[in-house]
């Protein structure tokens, strides 16, 4: 409750300062403690999505033992009415304990629905492409948080196989570039899109969750990948586009944070922000991982920020064993790149302690 006293406080003191100035103190209240409720009840959904993973594996088990396994037709008349069910828990019920119910019905839908497809002698492509719909069906259909979730990386992975499986590999980048966009536009335009009261802000949470978590796992992936499939050029655009959404970030933060920056200033900040990137141009993990480090700290998603710093780490860690560039360039880059950041800590800083003043 140290939390809601300080904004009391704050509120307070503004009152007595200007005594035209009205809030709804109850409203506050209730606002707060809901904040509050959110941020235990996201612990509980950790619990379920591991204790629905458990029993998935459980079942499974279990359909092993009883030779269902050896059916395609089986398989897949299970898999559907296990989706149906899930579908059917995730709209109609509301309690926490029900959600590691659902969730391991849907997981153990969707790897019956695949594995008797494939004994159908279904190509891979052509069972992505349905589990794809299939999750897409669930994201549109119900309001459950871990359903969506899971359903945004199932529908994402789908997505990867079936460019894998087509031989496009060279979008992995710009659909990744995409993607921070995506995230960036999202969480910085909240309010609105809650005020809108559609099915996208009833799906807020776990979309941005879901997508914050495909880029990291995006992330790692064309790090691990290398530059084998993409040329200098494709990553290169795909990393001014990361950092084009870098610079919206900052501009739109500084916007709404200082009032009276003229916009020359607000320029020219936004400017030296995006320039903080470029060294890692030919390295589309790095900006892309510092969006989600400063998304993670703007909005106060702990998660977020966490993720940031422990891949923008990791990124950096790669970057050094590239053997395209020599250790001395690599060097200068992070260095100038450290250089500029600390030049934008030192001026948000001033800034901030002359807006107070």
């Amino acid at each position: 409750m140290n939390n809601l006293n300080s904004i009391l406080f704050v509120l307070t003191e503004v009152k007595n300062r200007n005594s035209a100035t009205q809030y709804d103190e109850n409203e506050i209240i209730a606002q707060v403690q809901s904040h509050v409720t959110h941020k235990s009840t996201t612990v509980f959904k950790i619990v379920s999505i591991v204790g629905g993973l458990l029993s998935v594996a459980a079942f499974l088990s279990i359909l092993f033992i009883s030779n269902i396994f050896n059916s395609g037709f089986s398989m897949l008349t299970l898999g559907v009415l296990l989706y149906f069910s899930s579908i059917y828990l995730g709209i109609k019920s509301s309690q926490l304990y029900l959600d590691s119910l659902s969730f391991g019905l849907y997981m153990s839908s969707i790897f019956l629905i695949a594995i008797g497809l494939k004994e159908f002698d279904l190509k891979e492509i052509q069972i992505s492409v349905i589990i794809s719909i299939l999750s897409l069906t669930t994201i549109s259909i119900v309001k459950d948080y871990i359903l969506i979730y899971i359903s945004i990386l199932i529908f994402f992975i789908s997505l990867t196989i079936i460019i894998f499986e087509s031989e496009i590999e060279n979008i992995l980048q710009p659909a990744l570039a995409i993607l921070v966009w995506i995230i960036v536009l999202l969480m910085s335009n909240e309010s609105k899109v809650l005020a809108r009261r559609n099915g996208l802000s009833l799906r807020f949470g776990p979309i941005v969750s879901g997508l914050t978590t495909v880029v990291s796992m995006g992330i790692i992936f064309v790090l691990r990948l290398g530059t084998r499939t993409e040329p200098d050029t494709l990553i290169a655009f795909s990393t001014i586009v990361i950092i084009a959404a870098f610079s919206y970030l900052i501009f739109t933060e500084l916007e709404q944070r200082f009032d009276k920056l003229d916009k020359n200033r607000l320029i020219m900040y936004t400017v030296i922000g995006g320039l903080a990137l470029v060294p890692s141009i030919f390295c589309l993990s790095i900006p892309a991982s510092i969006v989600i480090l400063f998304l993670g700290f703007i909005f106060g998603h702990r998660m977020f920020f966490l993720l940031g710093i422990l891949l923008t780490i990791y990124c950096i860690g790669q970057y050094y064993y590239n053997l395209e560039f020599t250790l001395l360039t690599k060097s200068i880059l992070m260095f100038i790149t450290g250089l500029l950041f600390l030049i934008i800590y030192f001026v948000v800083n001033y800034q901030r302690n002359e807006s107070t003043s």
